[in-house]
């Protein structure tokens, strides 16, 4: 599932929609966020409010840019519009690319931070209920 961005709306509480091809929405009915177009008001309700604990696309993308020391620990992006987002993207993009996108080859002092930094944000994830199996729901 990825991630919510916030869009000013607070019908039932709900404050975000979800960026993925079908998916139920918040309020229960199935979208095809493919045909919507984000408006420029919309903005990411932030790691620490994302939905599954954060366990989302751009939670990771928030986590793998603390790893690389491009965010400071306490950035939240709570407020970003996608075209930030994207440019943090790009940016992650680059340094994994020097590592050939995997974990296993970064230098021991990043492993160690990017191992801290997931690992903690798993634990919380599942203390507000994520399991991780709504990664593999749609597998046979």
């Amino acid at each position: 599932m990825l991630p919510c961005i916030d869009t000013g709306q607070h019908e039932k509480g709900i404050n975000f929609i979800e960026l993925n091809n079908t998916v139920p929405s918040p309020l229960g009915k199935a979208v095809n966020s493919q045909t919507k177009t984000m408006k420029k008001n919309q903005t990411y309700v932030g790691v620490d409010k994302d939905i599954n604990g954060g366990m989302t696309t751009i939670g990771k993308l928030i986590r793998d840019a603390k790893v690389f020391g491009l965010l400071d620990d306490a950035e939240t992006c709570e407020g970003w519009n996608l075209a930030g987002i994207d440019a943090l993207l790009n940016k992650v993009n680059n340094e994994w690319d020097k590592y050939g996108c995997l974990v296993s080859n970064l230098p021991e002092e990043l492993f160690k931070r990017h191992q801290e930094i997931h690992d903690k944000a798993m634990e919380a994830a599942r203390a507000a209920g994520w399991s991780g199996n709504q990664e593999t729901d749609d597998e046979i």
